[in-house]
């Protein structure tokens, strides 16, 4: 699967349980069709979602996929505020992470950096 239909897939299950979910902009936008402007929130990631008042932040990845600094570092500070992030490289992984189950994965680059075991990223 591309990045692209395993964050469809994760929206469409977020939705389907009740989440207010949308894909942030990530990329920048194109100005006057044009010029590129670059995402000021660079790390940002690439789906949100909120329910029952808590907030979560869902950096997707393909399998095989990095996972940039920046990234860890947006979402490291966004959990400081509160707010529930991981990295996703499906539905999946997901669904565990909202059952509370620990992460397992196979990949070079770890679901939740920085040696969480809580499922977060610390």
């Amino acid at each position: 699967m591309t990045e692209q239909e395993i964050q469809k897939a994760i929206v469409d299950y977020l939705k389907g349980n009740g989440f207010f979910v949308w894909r942030n902009q990530t990329q920048g936008v194109t100005v006057g069709g044009k010029r590129r402007v670059k995402n000021p929130n660079a790390g940002s990631p690439d789906l949100m979602a909120i329910k029952e008042g808590a907030f979560y932040c869902i950096e997707v990845k393909k399998p095989g996929g990095k996972v940039g600094t920046h990234q860890i570092d947006w979402l490291s500070k966004a959990r400081t505020y509160g707010a529930k992030c991981l990295i996703a490289r499906s539905v999946k992984d997901v669904v565990e992470f909202l059952e509370g189950k620990p992460p397992v994965d196979d990949e070079s680059t770890p679901l939740f950096p920085n040696g969480a075991k809580d499922g977060e990223i610390h």
